[in-house]
């Protein structure tokens, strides 16, 4: 086959656009850890688009393996860098945000994620 690059580019045209797809699809399923590795690859982490989705994909993954600030903090920047991604994304971190809200985990991290969450509305 080549190389991974010379690969992605016959099927899809470039190597960002197969990267992309392959972030899309695995968020679109949940499988956020995977998302983690996949953007750590060095042919991966060259691209902003996927760099962005790896901080969305850290926080719910975060959040699901019950790190609340954790999560909190890698929504943070995703969000603040403009929350890129699918519209289902920024509805998916609101659930997440007001779950955190309703965790009680102190003043600061409710105050946090309040803020976020009307960002994201």
């Amino acid at each position: 086959f080549g190389s991974l690059r010379v690969l992605l580019e016959e099927v899809y045209g470039s190597p960002e656009r197969g990267f992309r797809l392959a972030v899309e699809s695995l968020i679109e399923n949940g499988h956020f850890a995977d998302v983690e590795g996949l953007v750590a690859c060095p042919l991966v982490e060259e691209d902003e688009f996927c760099r962005r989705a790896g901080l969305f994909a850290r926080g719910m993954a975060r959040y699901y393996t019950g790190d609340g600030p954790a999560a909190l903090e890698a929504l943070g920047e995703w969000s603040d860098g403009g929350a890129e991604g699918a519209p289902e994304w920024r509805d998916q971190a609101r659930r997440v945000l007001g779950a955190l809200i309703d965790e009680g985990l102190g003043d600061a991290v409710t105050a946090r994620a309040r803020d976020l969450a009307s960002g994201l509305s």
